[in-house]
């Protein structure tokens, strides 16, 4: 399934009216769901819990409908939340999920439900235009971003209990930043993502720091998606993975991976270092530099090596703040952040 805006005078940009698309081919062709009640004129949100249920919201400037589906989407139901726009949502089941979007002039909220949308109750409410995407990484611990805060800077909600009680925490004094999708891939590193660049968190949100993924198109990132224990997306102008290289490695006792190291110095740099790794056996090496999102840079080694320690000359010619070097040779990966003094 895929939602659609719909048109309406605030987007002059859309001009479909449909509001849902449908496809059965793995994404070859698209056929218009026609069979959705009158009342919603968009989707902002979607997901399918599971191959029967399938629940939407939207749209983020009104009006505020839950549409929902129990049968794979052969027939569905709408339900008006009489909000001033819903933008995301986030069910750990058929019962249990929130919805997110804008409670109406001044104010922005999250709602709950237990019994899959019949009932909404309010959990956490901010002044602002909207709470935009929600984000849960595990089943206690959820972040929601808020889109604008004219106040002091811009926030981020966060709950530990499942979603019960929020709290609210500033990522940025920019006035002028609009906040849009938000992750944690573990307790310490994070991003908060908006309209122009990412905010990013290496100790659990005590402190973010502005970082680039995408220096050609401005990040944008509108959505972060978690779909493994190593792998997240972020989507905005284009798409981006981010890996983690290290998750896992405890199931495979028989690597010490302690025994392969990388390091960069000086780190931060402020123009040429020197990158030293160490190989514990005889293997075909790659040493990549990637952005924090994962995108490739440049291959410093690509060759097989003999077990010992090497050094290579570093100079940076990109314009990303944080980058990420990564040894890679046979069972053993380990990988070093990077951070340029710019």
């Amino acid at each position: 399934m895929l939602g659609n805006l719909g048109h309406g005078d605030w987007v002059n940009s859309t001009s479909d009216a449909d509001i849902m698309y449908k496809t059965t081919d793995d994404g070859d062709t698209w056929t218009v769901v026609n069979n959705i009640p009158a009342g919603s004129k968009g989707i902002c949100g979607i997901q399918a819990i599971d191959e029967d249920h399938i629940y939407g919201v939207g749209r983020y400037d009104g009006p505020s409908y839950f549409i929902k589906s129990d049968d794979g989407g052969a027939t569905w139901t709408v339900k008006d939340l009489n909000e001033g726009g819903l933008v995301d949502l986030h069910f750990f089941d058929a019962d249990t999920g929130f919805v997110t979007g804008k409670e109406g002039m001044g104010g922005a909220g999250i709602w709950y439900t237990t019994d899959g949308g019949d009932n909404f109750t309010p959990v956490a409410s901010t002044y602002s235009d909207h709470v935009w995407k929600i984000y849960f990484r595990d089943r206690l611990n959820g972040y929601a971003n808020i889109s604008n805060y004219d106040n002091t800077g811009k926030h981020y909600l966060y709950t530990t209990d499942g979603g019960l009680t929020w709290d609210e925490k500033e990522f940025t004094g920019d006035r002028n930043y609009e906040g849009l999708g938000i992750a944690f891939f573990d307790e310490n590193t994070g991003w908060a993502g908006g309209d122009r660049t990412t905010f990013q968190t290496l100790d659990g949100g005590a402190t973010f720091s502005e970082i680039s993924i995408d220096p050609d198109y401005d990040d944008n990132i509108n959505r972060f998606l978690r779909i493994s224990d190593s792998v997240l997306y972020a989507i905005g102008s284009r798409v981006y993975k981010y890996v983690d290289l290290f998750v896992g490695e405890a199931t495979v006792p028989q690597v010490d991976n302690s025994l392969c190291t990388i390091t960069c110095s000086p780190n931060p740099i402020t123009g040429s270092a020197q990158i030293t790794y160490t190989l514990p056996e005889d293997g075909n090496v790659i040493v990549a530099i990637t952005s924090i999102g994962g995108r490739e840079i440049e291959v410093l080694v690509q060759e097989k090596q003999k077990a010992g320690t090497y050094t290579i000359d570093y100079n940076p010619e990109y314009k990303l703040k944080f980058v990420t070097a990564t040894i890679g040779s046979g069972r053993y990966r380990r990988s070093v952040h990077i951070i340029r003094d710019m």
